[in-house]
């Protein structure tokens, strides 16, 4: 073999291998499913949630049709008065709506109606992978309509967790009907997050992987990486935004909210001391409780003023 074959020869290699393992990450995150209804009690109970708000019960399950045709489950968690009031909420990855539950409970208690949805790839919804809110928000805007045409809804604000956090800034950015937002434990974008979990598991150096996730992503699933960028979205945002995160939160750094929160400084920010990844409310319910309470008080205050 001549010499100048060899170094091209090592070079188109390493270039399989690089994009390799952007085919492996990319697969291995958004390809994986989620806990299933007993994991889910598991977890809950673990966490110190007490069995009511376990076992809060739904008064109806709901579903729709996605834009790609998935079947999309929602659970509907009514107030005992009649309230046009009502808060859609989004749960986090590898998770499921049970988990929902307690703050479908907190909602009910302030006065609002629940519409808990099951994120695509997860529980009752259709769906075989996560696409980190690029996909979802659009599943959200969707439920949205939904929830207008078949209720009678006055006010409505968007509650989310971890990548639900994410889809509620992403969704509340393109939907003026929105009338306040509830972001918790969310990442600043994916390229963010990717980093942040490539660089835990596998080592700083590997980061430099993350243009080849990016493409394998595009080519197995259609998401467009560069436009999940919660810290960006923010931007768009004009309703009232409470953005919440854990100091601890190991999973997804709480610096990620501090960045959202500079993306836009008309939302609110609150940190927690204590709380791992999206576990404030176990760890501090009575200041989360009273976080969302006064937020959702200051909210309020403009709804009688319109």
């Amino acid at each position: 073999m001549p010499e100048v074959y060899v170094p091209m020869t090592v070079l188109a290699v390493l270039l399989i291998i690089y994009f390799a393992l952007g085919f492996v990450i990319a697969k291995r995150t958004l390809f994986r499913k989620g806990k299933n209804n007993q994991q889910a009690i598991e977890s809950e109970r673990a966490s110190g949630i007490s069995e009511d708000e376990i076992f809060y019960s739904p008064s109806k399950t709901l579903q729709t049709r996605s834009k790609d045709n998935l079947l999309l489950s929602a659970d509907l968690f009514l107030c005992k008065e009649k309230s046009e009031k009502w808060v859609i909420t989004i749960h986090g990855y590898l998770s499921q709506n049970m988990t929902m539950a307690k703050y479908a409970k907190m909602f009910n208690d302030f006065g609002y109606n629940v519409l808990a949805t099951e994120l695509r790839n997860s529980g009752k919804s259709q769906g075989n992978y996560y696409s980190f809110g690029y996909k979802e928000k659009e599943d959200c805007l969707n439920w949205i309509t939904f929830l207008q045409e078949n209720f009678q809804v006055k006010h409505l604000g968007l509650f989310g967790i971890s990548m639900g956090a994410a889809t509620v800034i992403m969704t509340a950015e393109k939907c003026e009907k929105v009338d306040f937002a509830i972001s918790y434990c969310s990442y600043s974008s994916f390229r963010a997050i990717i980093n942040h979990q490539v660089g835990k598991q596998m080592g700083g150096f590997f980061k430099i992987c993350y243009p080849a996730v990016s493409l394998a992503s595009l080519i197995l699933t259609g998401l467009k990486s560069w436009e999940i960028k919660p810290e960006k979205s923010i931007a768009g945002v004009k309703c009232p935004t409470l953005i919440m995160h854990s100091k601890k939160d190991e999973f997804t750094p709480y610096t990620q909210s501090v960045a959202i929160h500079q993306g836009n400084k008309n939302t609110y920010l609150h940190l927690f001391e204590e709380g791992r990844h999206a576990r404030a409310y176990s760890a501090n319910r009575e200041e989360y409780i009273k976080t969302v309470q006064k937020f959702l008080e200051k909210v309020e205050e403009n709804f009688f003023e319109n």
